[in-house]
């Protein structure tokens, strides 16, 4: 089941909406909220997959109370309807963040839910590429602390020979610090003898 918040003032408007909502394939829950602030109260206490969030509200308009939405951090779209013709006010709402708009023509009812079956895919593909990103950013986070927190010397060299990474261990053993590995080479600090096998791996790889 898909929760939905429908903040919608007129209820003649209302009632349409939800009952073209609730007929689409049965997968969406539609509640009404009809201020913006029974919206945020309502926001308050459930977990919504969207909003739909009409722009002409009693005291404030819609892109307020998208302002509003965004500063609680709600995480859900929202999707504001505007009157036919109101391009501007669409516009301005997707800069303020909202995911999409419908304005109020003739096929608007039959459009609705297509909206927003986009936007909830959409976010949630978006939620789950910053998770993704986040375990990755942890991952590599604990690989760079075993590697710098470990008792053997560890270094990654690039081809022209400059370090890359050096632990602590290889720091303070050979005794140099983070300011004089940047201006070193691998070949400063070997014994010439070595250099030409040093090359010779470094093309081989």
């Amino acid at each position: 089941m898909v929760f939905i918040l429908l903040v919608e003032d007129n209820d003649d408007h209302a009632i349409l909406a939800q009952a073209a909502l609730s007929s689409s394939d049965g997968m969406f829950h539609v509640e009404r909220a009809a201020s913006a602030d029974e919206c945020l109260a309502m926001l308050g206490k459930r977990v919504y997959d969207a909003v739909v969030l009409d722009y002409s509200l009693p005291k404030k308009n819609g892109l307020e109370v998208l302002q509003d939405i965004k500063e609680i951090r709600y995480d859900a779209p929202v999707v504001i309807v505007t009157s036919h013709g109101d391009e501007k006010v669409a516009v301005e709402a997707m800069k303020q963040g909202a995911y999409d708009y419908v304005s109020k023509s003739d096929d608007y009812l039959a459009k609705l839910p297509l909206v927003l079956r986009r936007a909830i895919e959409t976010h949630e593909m978006t939620r789950e590429r910053a998770e993704l990103q986040a375990r990755i950013e942890e991952s590599e986070e604990r690989y760079r602390d075993l590697f710098e927190n470990a008792n053997d010397l560890i270094q990654s060299v690039a081809p022209d020979g400059h370090f890359m990474y050096v632990n602590r261990a290889w720091r303070e053993t050979l005794g140099y610090s983070e300011e004089e590995i940047a201006s070193l080479s691998l070949f400063d600090i070997i014994h010439p003898d070595s250099h030409a096998h040093c090359m010779q791996v470094f093309q081989r790889v």
